[in-house]
């Protein structure tokens, strides 16, 4: 071969090999400033700003604009060159007819592939690395991603035509070697970021800045998929009677759509169109002397500790009635957006002046906190009044005040998933994290655990998450359980009237009807988050930590129903310490040891859901907790172990499962001996059963061995 040809056959061979070879993580500021292209606008920008967190790999991108005017939509496309040819996970906002308020998981294997409206995208490169991006609000605009042929597009935007932004936060991005530190870090640092950037146009707070709200501990029960509109006061007492006559201890009643003064009363579920709040009382015909009353014999007739109320961002669907009393009488504390409509003013805290007198009035009968819905339709109001980050930053700095002084934050945020929203919560703390629970689909718990689970992943760093209600006797309805169960947020149902199924519940409360929750908001499993479980044939997991160790939950979502596999070990509950774990399986109601480096598999049939208990043992010892409990390990208040010796502190009484090495040779509940009928061993499980609590605050267990 002539030397030439050789050469030119050797620049080829070297090129397809460059080409196939994925290509590496931006892994420092130089090299994530080389890769940054302005699309957008035409003349470009004053320049491109990359900030790097202390430690470096973590970064935050702002584009300076200088106050020039920019179209309302697609104002700045920023390209970026990163996570190409690897598995992705990423979060968008479908743009169907009733998407446009949640995201959806999706998996690809390309960055440049992800969905318009992508708010979160995590991707794992060739090296092992983990990389994370998410698009940031700021400077009166709002960015999102979408994949592009050979990139990947930040597109901001105020949808507020001729609106000439200064600075704009863009996105941030950053890589590490553990997903949930590093999505943890890029969040924080790109709230960091946007409050830095823009103070009165960022105001949210991160999920641990905040308090959990107390009403939230307790379970609870929703009017909406029990009677859509069709609610009254007749039919709240028929629920709370049943609760109280079967000694279901429910915490509290939300009171869904179809309780206020509005234009038009509808009892039809879905009619959303030219619906306005027209008054700050009830409707009449359902509830003729306002809420007091109700709210007043529900708590203290029918023992119902809270009562909560829902409305939307915009007061009802459509907003408040211009031509109405209400508009009138609010007219200085209203801004209109349309001929028949105006929103509570966001350009000031002259708004907060409509949501003080409301709530106020809403507290004085009674109503202890809001479901606040439909909040991501908010550009398509105020977009030709107000750039969109502004306007929500207002809107919701005055409920927020609002909610803050009359049910101390006590607030459920609904149909908010889109990026306008989910940096402004200052104060609230709970947030769905997927769409509606929809009982008539009949794949819906596959779909609605996976999207929640999912979601969880990015939404948590910003609010508990919600995985809204459901019923226990729809199909398959322990798939919702142990999804309520492990998510580390709020439990509430909407079952109608007589036909709850309490075998499900009890395992997910105290006698007192508080939730028996986990240590913090459960997230997807790092070895199968990076492949979709509805087409992998793999379990869709999820773990959970809880005092010293962790659930793990497994539930079989394949969409074409077949059996699914995997493996699990101690070591896929992150940040959980120990050599040795007792395993305790809830449905099989077994109990096992593991090594930390052990793995044993898990098989699900069609419809299966599965949920184990990690404990480390520790000298020969570990308390599994009452085992009729889902999250059976939160139940163990203290352990105190001494030489021959277990004192276990538990809530109540129950069935107490724990571990040991050694036999047992008497045991003592309350400080009195148990009899040795009410008290087995096995295969190294001690299994205590006592039903009558001595009552105290506390039960003591010891156990002699």
């Amino acid at each position: 071969m002539r030397p030439r040809l050789f050469l030119i056959v050797a620049v080829f061979i070297v090129a397809a090999f460059v080409a196939a070879v994925p290509r590496a993580a931006v892994l420092d500021k130089s090299g994530l400033e080389n890769s940054l292209r302005v699309v957008a606008p035409e003349k470009g920008l004053d320049r491109l700003e990359v900030r790097e967190a202390h430690g470096g790999e973590v970064f935050a991108v702002i584009g300076h604009n200088g106050g020039r005017p920019l179209p309302a939509e697609r104002s700045i496309v920023v390209s970026i060159d990163a996570g190409r040819d690897c598995p992705v996970l990423s979060s968008y906002v479908p743009q169907g007819l009733v998407g446009r308020y949640w995201t959806d998981p999706e998996w690809n294997d390309s960055l440049t592939k992800v969905s318009e409206e992508t708010q979160y995208a995590i991707w794992k490169e060739s090296s092992g690395k983990y990389g994370v991006m998410i698009p940031l609000v700021g400077g009166g605009m709002r960015a999102v991603m979408e994949g592009d042929k050979d990139s990947v597009l930040l597109v901001s935007q105020s949808f507020h035509e001729g609106f000439g932004p200064e600075a704009v936060p863009l996105f941030a991005i950053g890589y590490g070697d553990d997903p949930y530190e590093l999505t943890r870090s890029v969040y924080t640092f790109a709230m960091t970021t946007m409050r830095e950037t823009d103070p009165e146009g960022v105001i949210g707070r991160l999920r641990w800045e905040k308090e959990y709200p107390d009403i939230f501990k307790y379970i609870g029960w929703c009017s909406w998929n029990s009677h859509y509109r069709a609610i009254s006061g007749k039919a709240l007492y028929e629920h709370a009677r049943g609760f109280k006559e079967a000694g279901f201890p429910m915490g509290f009643i939300l009171i869904d759509d179809g309780w206020q003064e509005v234009s038009r009363p509808t009892n039809l579920p879905w009619v959303s169109g030219n619906l306005y709040m027209t008054g700050l009382g009830t409707d009449d015909k359902k509830f003729p002397n306002g809420l007091s009353p109700v709210v007043s014999k529900l708590k203290d007739e029918y023992n119902i500790k809270y009562v909560g109320v829902w409305h939307t961002f915009q007061g009802y669907w459509d907003g408040i009635a211009r031509d109405s009393k209400l508009g009138r009488e609010y007219k200085d504390a209203l801004m209109p957006v349309n001929k028949k409509a105006a929103v509570p003013d966001p350009r000031s805290n002259a708004g907060q002046k409509f949501w003080n007198d409301w709530y106020s009035r809403l507290a004085g009968e009674g109503v202890d906190f809001v479901k606040v819905d439909n909040q991501s339709t908010y550009p398509s109001l105020v977009g030709d009044k107000l750039p969109i980050s502004h306007a929500m930053a207002g809107a919701q700095r005055n409920l927020q005040a609002a909610a803050k002084k009359y049910f101390n934050s006590r607030v459920i945020n609904c149909m908010e998933m889109n990026i306008d929203v989910v940096y402004q919560w200052e104060t609230t703390n709970i947030a769905r994290t997927s769409i509606d629970y929809v009982p008539i689909f009949y794949h819906n718990p596959r779909t609605h655990v996976t999207k929640n689970v999912m979601n969880s992943l990015w939404m948590s760093n910003l609010a508990y998450p919600d995985y809204d209600m459901w019923k226990t006797h729809d199909q398959n309805a322990d798939y919702h359980s142990v999804a309520r169960a492990i998510s580390g947020g709020p439990v509430y149902i909407t079952d109608n009237a007589g036909e709850e199924r309490y075998e499900l519940l009890w395992p997910l409360v105290l006698q007192d009807g508080k939730i028996i929750q986990v240590d913090e908001p459960a997230l997807p499993v790092e070895k199968t988050m990076l492949e979709d479980p509805m087409r992998s044939g793999k379990p869709l997991l999820a773990f959970a930590p809880v005092n010293k160790g962790g659930v793990i939950a497994a539930w079989n979502v394949d969409s074409f129903e077949r059996k699914v596999s995997a493996s699990l070990a101690p070591s896929d509950v992150k940040g959980m310490e120990g050599d040795k774990f007792a395993v305790f399986d809830y449905f099989d109601n077994r109990l096992f040891v593991v090594e930390r480096g052990d793995e044993f598999p898990v098989e699900l049939g069609r419809w299966d859901v599965k949920l184990f208990t990690f404990v480390p043992i520790e000298e020969g010892f570990a308390a599994i907790g009452l085992a009729d409990k889902y999250i059976s390990s939160a139940t163990v208040l203290d352990v105190d172990l001494k030489p021959g010796r277990a004192l276990v502190e538990l809530p109540e009484a129950g069935r107490f499962v724990a571990y040991m090495e050694k036999k047992p040779e008497a045991v003592k509940a309350g400080g009195q001996k148990v009899p040795a009928s009410k008290w087995s061993f096995n295969n190294g499980m001690i299994e205590v059963s006592f039903t009558e609590n001595p009552g105290k605050k506390n039960f003591a267990l010891e156990i002699k061995w």
